[in-house]
Protein backbone atom coordinates (compact mmCIF):
# COMPACT_ATOMS: atom_id res chain seq x y z
CA UNK A 1 0.00 0.00 0.00
CA UNK A 2 1.48 3.21 -1.35
CA UNK A 3 0.11 6.47 0.80
CA UNK A 4 0.11 9.58 -1.82
CA UNK A 5 0.99 13.34 -0.25
CA UNK A 6 0.02 16.05 -1.97
CA UNK A 7 0.51 19.75 -0.79
CA UNK A 8 -2.43 21.74 0.15
CA UNK A 9 -1.67 24.92 -1.45
CA UNK A 10 -0.42 23.72 -4.70
CA UNK A 11 -3.07 21.80 -7.85
CA UNK A 12 -1.87 18.43 -7.69
CA UNK A 13 -1.06 16.87 -11.44
CA UNK A 14 -4.25 15.49 -13.00
CA UNK A 15 -6.61 17.35 -10.29
CA UNK A 16 -9.88 18.92 -11.12
CA UNK A 17 -10.84 22.12 -9.69
CA UNK A 18 -14.49 22.13 -8.34
CA UNK A 19 -16.74 24.94 -8.20
CA UNK A 20 -19.30 25.48 -5.55
CA UNK A 21 -22.59 27.86 -6.53
CA UNK A 22 -22.37 31.07 -3.60
CA UNK A 23 -25.30 31.46 -2.72
CA UNK A 24 -25.40 35.04 -1.72
CA UNK A 25 -26.32 35.43 1.92
CA UNK A 26 -29.34 37.63 2.54
CA UNK A 27 -28.85 40.39 4.84
CA UNK A 28 -30.94 40.16 8.14
CA UNK A 29 -31.86 43.72 9.46
CA UNK A 30 -31.49 43.46 13.60
CA UNK A 31 -34.82 43.82 15.30
CA UNK A 32 -36.02 47.25 16.11
CA UNK A 33 -34.77 48.11 20.08
CA UNK A 34 -37.49 47.69 22.75
CA UNK A 35 -38.98 50.69 23.95
CA UNK A 36 -39.84 50.45 27.10
CA UNK A 37 -43.08 52.13 28.85
CA UNK A 38 -42.92 54.67 31.62
CA UNK A 39 -44.32 51.28 34.27
CA UNK A 40 -41.22 49.01 33.36
CA UNK A 41 -38.48 52.39 33.44
CA UNK A 42 -40.27 53.15 36.90
CA UNK A 43 -40.48 48.96 37.96
CA UNK A 44 -36.39 48.34 36.42
CA UNK A 45 -35.61 51.00 38.74
CA UNK A 46 -37.43 50.88 41.66
CA UNK A 47 -37.45 46.54 41.84
CA UNK A 48 -34.51 46.46 43.82
CA UNK A 49 -34.34 48.90 46.12
CA UNK A 50 -34.08 47.73 49.70
CA UNK A 51 -37.59 47.65 52.05
CA UNK A 52 -37.92 47.65 55.61
CA UNK A 53 -40.24 44.48 56.29
CA UNK A 54 -40.45 42.69 59.49
CA UNK A 55 -37.18 43.46 60.23
CA UNK A 56 -35.74 40.98 57.92
CA UNK A 57 -32.49 41.69 56.24
CA UNK A 58 -31.77 41.70 52.49
CA UNK A 59 -35.79 42.84 51.47
CA UNK A 60 -36.54 44.40 47.90
CA UNK A 61 -39.61 46.26 46.50
CA UNK A 62 -39.52 42.75 44.22
CA UNK A 63 -39.77 40.62 47.31
CA UNK A 64 -43.25 42.24 48.37
CA UNK A 65 -45.07 43.89 45.33
CA UNK A 66 -45.76 41.96 41.70
CA UNK A 67 -45.83 44.49 38.87
CA UNK A 68 -49.31 44.18 36.94
CA UNK A 69 -49.86 45.99 33.38
CA UNK A 70 -52.88 48.03 33.06
CA UNK A 71 -51.88 51.39 31.89
CA UNK A 72 -48.27 51.69 30.27
CA UNK A 73 -48.31 55.65 32.15
CA UNK A 74 -48.26 54.70 35.45
CA UNK A 75 -46.68 51.16 37.61
CA UNK A 76 -49.49 49.45 39.04
CA UNK A 77 -48.90 46.97 41.48
CA UNK A 78 -49.99 44.34 44.01
CA UNK A 79 -48.64 43.93 47.41
CA UNK A 80 -48.44 40.72 49.15
CA UNK A 81 -49.11 42.29 52.37
CA UNK A 82 -50.85 45.31 53.81
CA UNK A 83 -47.47 46.17 55.71
CA UNK A 84 -46.16 46.90 52.25
CA UNK A 85 -47.56 49.93 51.48
CA UNK A 86 -46.14 52.28 54.01
CA UNK A 87 -42.84 51.08 54.10
CA UNK A 88 -42.94 51.39 50.34
CA UNK A 89 -43.93 55.02 50.37
CA UNK A 90 -40.80 55.67 53.10
CA UNK A 91 -38.36 53.68 50.67
CA UNK A 92 -39.16 55.46 47.71
CA UNK A 93 -38.85 58.75 49.88
CA UNK A 94 -35.59 57.70 50.94
CA UNK A 95 -34.21 56.47 47.05
CA UNK A 96 -35.80 60.28 46.05
CA UNK A 97 -34.11 62.03 48.94
CA UNK A 98 -30.90 59.89 47.65
CA UNK A 99 -31.49 60.71 44.06
CA UNK A 100 -32.01 64.49 45.26
CA UNK A 101 -28.45 64.63 47.63
CA UNK A 102 -26.47 63.41 44.50
CA UNK A 103 -28.01 65.44 41.92
CA UNK A 104 -27.40 68.59 44.65
CA UNK A 105 -23.58 67.37 44.63
CA UNK A 106 -23.02 67.20 40.78
CA UNK A 107 -25.36 70.17 39.69
CA UNK A 108 -26.05 69.51 36.31
CA UNK A 109 -29.73 70.74 37.03
CA UNK A 110 -31.66 67.14 35.78
CA UNK A 111 -34.77 66.43 37.41
CA UNK A 112 -34.90 64.25 40.41
CA UNK A 113 -36.98 61.09 40.41
CA UNK A 114 -39.92 61.89 42.75
CA UNK A 115 -42.82 59.14 43.09
CA UNK A 116 -46.08 59.26 43.93
CA UNK A 117 -48.11 56.49 45.53
CA UNK A 118 -52.12 56.00 45.88
CA UNK A 119 -53.89 53.03 46.87
CA UNK A 120 -56.68 52.12 44.32
CA UNK A 121 -58.94 49.31 44.59
CA UNK A 122 -56.48 46.26 44.12
CA UNK A 123 -53.69 47.79 43.07
CA UNK A 124 -50.95 50.26 44.33
CA UNK A 125 -49.95 52.86 41.49
CA UNK A 126 -46.67 54.67 41.54
CA UNK A 127 -45.95 57.46 39.12
CA UNK A 128 -43.45 59.90 38.61
CA UNK A 129 -43.85 63.42 40.17
CA UNK A 130 -44.87 66.35 37.97
CA UNK A 131 -42.72 68.47 40.49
Amino acid sequence: MKIKTVALNKAAKGATTLTANVIPTQTVQPPPPVVKTVAQEIWEEIRGLAIEMFALPNQTVENHCVPVQVDPSKLFLTIRSSATLPALEECLKQHSDHLALIEKKRKTGLPTNKFTVELADKFVIVTRSKS
